[in-house]
C-alpha cells in the first residue's frame, strides 16, 4: 500500500509544479520622491526620463485647493509635451493620499518622463513615491 501511495505521488508532483505560478518576484520598491509646489495652471516634469529605464510609481500625497483638477501623465520632450499619455485619470484632489513603499500597478514605461498636469491656477502641493529601473 506504501508502494502504491509513493507511486501515485511521484506521478503527481510533477504536475503539481506545472500548476504553480512561478517562482515569488521580489517587490519593487520606491527609493525616491519628486516635490511640486505651484499655482500655474499647465504641465510641469516631475521626474526626467533615463533612457532604458521605467518609472514605477508607488503613490502620492497632494493637498490642492477647490477649483482644480490634477493628472498623472508620461511623454517625452519638455514637459512631456511629445506623446503624452494619462497614467491617472483627472481627479480633483483637496487631501489625497495613496502611497505605499512598493509598486502597486502605475508604471511609466521605458525612456518617458512623469509630469504633472495642473488645471485650475490655485495653490497645489505634491509628493510623488517611485522608483525608477
Amino acid at each position: 500500500m506504501i508502494r502504491l501511495a509513493s507511486a501515485v505521488v511521484a506521478a503527481l508532483l510533477p504536475a503539481l509544479a506545472w500548476a504553480q505560478v512561478g517562482p515569488p518576484v521580489n517587490p519593487i520598491q520606491c527609493n525616491a520622491a519628486a516635490q511640486y509646489s505651484s499655482s500655474v495652471a499647465g504641465t510641469t516634469q516631475l521626474v526626467p526620463l533615463v533612457t532604458g529605464k521605467a518609472i514605477y510609481i508607488c503613490g502620492y500625497d497632494i493637498s490642492a485647493a477647490a477649483g482644480s483638477t490634477l493628472q498623472l501623465v508620461y511623454g517625452t520632450g519638455s514637459n512631456c509635451g511629445t506623446g503624452t499619455t494619462n497614467v491617472t485619470p483627472a481627479f480633483t484632489p483637496t487631501n489625497t493620499n495613496d502611497s505605499s513603499p512598493f509598486f502597486r500597478g502605475l508604471l511609466v514605461p521605458l525612456s518617458n518622463a512623469l509630469c504633472l498636469t495642473q488645471t485650475g491656477a490655485v495653490a497645489v502641493q505634491a509628493l510623488v513615491f517611485y522608483g525608477q529601473y
